[in-house]
Formats: C-alpha cells, sequence, structure tokens
C-alpha cells in the first residue's frame, strides 16, 4: 500500500495494519547500494532477537534522494532480509540527515525509536535489550550504544561517553 503525503514524500507500507508496534527502527538511506547490505542484514538480525523476546518491530528506510543503484538494491533484497510487512519506503527530497530522520519519525508506529545511518551495525541484542530496559520504566530516557562501529567511508570504532560522565 502507497500512501501519498506530499509530492516529495511517499511511504511504501508493505502491510495495512497500522497498529502501534513496540520498536521503529528508523534508516536513514542515500546512496550506498549494495554496501548497504551489512547494514540491513545486521538490523534484520536484530530484528529477529526482539521477536525472539516477544516484541514487535518495524523498519521505515528513509530514502532521502536515493540513487538508482541504491533502489534497485533494496528492491531485489528486502524481501530476503526481512518478514512481510516489517519494512516499510517513505521516499523523501531532503538533502539532510536530520530532516530524514524527522520524516521517520513521523511515520513511525513504535512506542520506542532507534535511528541508524546506512552504514551502522549493532550488537545483536541491542534492539531487544533497549526495549526491555524502556519498557520496564516509566521514565523517558535515550540509549546510546557503548560502542559505535562505523564501516566503509571511514572505518570507525568509537567509545560513547556518557553525558553525566565527569
Amino acid at each position: 500500500m502507497e500512501l501519498l503525503i506530499s509530492p516529495s514524500a511517499r511511504l511504501s507500507r508493505t502491510t495495512t495494519t497500522h497498529g502501534v508496534v513496540d520498536l521503529s527502527i528508523v534508516v536513514n538511506v542515500f546512496r550506498e547500494g549494495r554496501l548497504i547490505h551489512a547494514t540491513l542484514r545486521n538490523i534484520a538480525a536484530g530484528v529477529d532477537v526482539l521477536k525472539a523476546r516477544g516484541f514487535t518491530a518495524e523498519v521505515i528506510l528513509v530514502l532521502d534522494n536515493t540513487d538508482p543503484a541504491t533502489l534497485s538494491y533494496l528492491e531485489h533484497a528486502l524481501p530476503t532480509l526481512f518478514a512481510v510487512g516489517e519494512v516499510h519506503q517513505l521516499h523523501v527530497r531532503n538533502g539532510d540527515l536530520g530532516l530524514s530522520r524527522n520524516s521517520g519519525l513521523r511515520f513511525s508506529r513504535g512506542r520506542f525509536v532507534a535511528f541508524s545511518d546506512d552504514d551502522n551495525l549493532y550488537s545483536l541484542n541491542w534492539f531487544a535489550d533497549c526495549v526491555s530496559m524502556l519498557d520496564g520504566s516509566s521514565e523517558d530516557q535515550i540509549l546510546h550504544p557503548a560502542y559505535t562501529v562505523q564501516f566503509e567511508a571511514r572505518n570507525l570504532l568509537w567509545k560513547t561517553i556518557a553525558s553525566d560522565d565527569p
């Protein structure tokens, strides 16, 4: 099902179910081509762990001025990575990472939201552990990984310092 939002934003939902899910994973996609495969495979594995713990998820791919090579890759790869109804494509022309995240947030159905770029990897239990922690809390919280791995343009592993760290 396609929902036309505006001339510059188009959301393709692969299911007509519009209920709430536990976690919406918003992934910004630009011009990665098939190199996005590692990220999507990693997110799909994390969603499997999340589902094994009894939670639900959706993945929203925010396609911001995405090139034809990446669109072609997604068309062929998505059905092999995700179950029907788990992934949605939001086509935008923002040209901006923050605006694209906000676009994905606007269309999310999750009680909780995770943001990912198209070149990030997470430990397989990251999404499930976060939802478990947030589900058991009544406080507003922002969770972030202790370490982040980035690959492709730059190969990085960096430690995230807590905001209350002296």
